[in-house]
């Protein structure tokens, strides 16, 4: 198993599935590639670096409104056990599947799914009918409310979607580590800011049905970028890259603190970089 490891090829990250403008520069887990990087002057032989304020400009206000869970913004987190902050009721049954099918639709941005995509994603091996889904997503658009201008949250048409303006702590994450990587030495904050949106195992226990014999949650997960495994591994990648910082400037403690942070969302300790670290 240990030479098989070893000698697999390395499988690149794919990139970022949103069609956000933020998602242009790095890839499914944050990080800046170098084929997102600009072309290189000729005539002074430099690369120029992206000034991140103008590639992401609203992701201070909209850390600032996730932590302050600003009224009227749904707040979806997936690092750590899910949770879904939305101005309307609650749904009164059926709240695990509408909090599913609003962290599914959060993942897809500004994509959205149509409706074969949706029931395909959610109900893979059951035949539902309109009447069953339209419920579903009526109970799903009465939480999530209206902004402010009296929109419902969830939008739909040809495709199903959340209108721009939702707080999706994935997306803050990965926003931050892009910009923290923008730049350079000075980016350190942004990847501690990253690191304290972690609460704990991703979606833990999201993929277990609460009642036995009933449909199994999440089932979309294991095809999507979003799988906890690849977040987790991605806040390993950030904790270990803060770390490095941290330890480069004399600064230990600040070295603990990201390692907590990624034991935080792996409990069993499986990755050995924070060990190192």
């Amino acid at each position: 198993t240990m030479r098989a490891a070893r000698t697999a090829p390395l499988r690149p990250v794919p990139p970022a599935p949103e069609a956000e403008p933020w998602a242009a520069v790095a890839d499914a887990a944050g990080q800046v590639q170098t084929w997102a990087a600009p072309a290189i002057d000729a005539t002074t032989d430099v690369l120029p670096v992206a000034d991140p304020a103008r590639s992401d400009p609203s992701l201070d206000d909209d850390l600032r409104a996730w932590h302050q869970a600003e009224a009227g913004r749904p707040r979806i987190g997936v690092l750590g056990p899910g949770i879904v902050d939305a101005a309307g009721p609650p749904p009164e049954t059926r709240r695990g599947l509408c909090a599913e099918l609003v962290v599914y639709l959060a993942q897809r941005g500004a994509r959205g799914a149509d409706a074969g995509s949706l029931t395909a994603a959610l109900w893979p091996a059951t035949v539902i009918g309109e009447p069953a889904r339209q419920a579903i997503l009526a109970r799903v658009r009465r939480w999530l409310g209206t902004d402010q201008h009296g929109a419902p949250w969830l939008a739909d048409g040809d495709h199903y979607r959340l209108a721009a303006g939702y707080l999706f702590d994935w997306h803050l994450f990965r926003r931050l580590r892009a910009r923290g990587e923008q730049q350079g030495p000075e980016g350190g904050a942004d990847l501690r800011a990253a690191l304290g949106l972690v609460r704990g195992v991703p979606l833990a226990g999201a993929d277990r049905p609460r009642t036995p014999g009933t449909r199994n949650p999440y089932p979309w997960l294991a095809e999507s970028a979003m799988h906890p495994d690849h977040i987790v591994a991605t806040i390993v990648e950030t904790a270990h890259d803060l770390a490095e910082r941290c330890l480069a400037a004399g600064a230990p403690a600040g070295a603990r603190w990201a390692v907590r942070r990624a034991w935080l969302a792996d409990p069993g300790r499986t990755y050995d970089q924070p060990w190192r670290d």
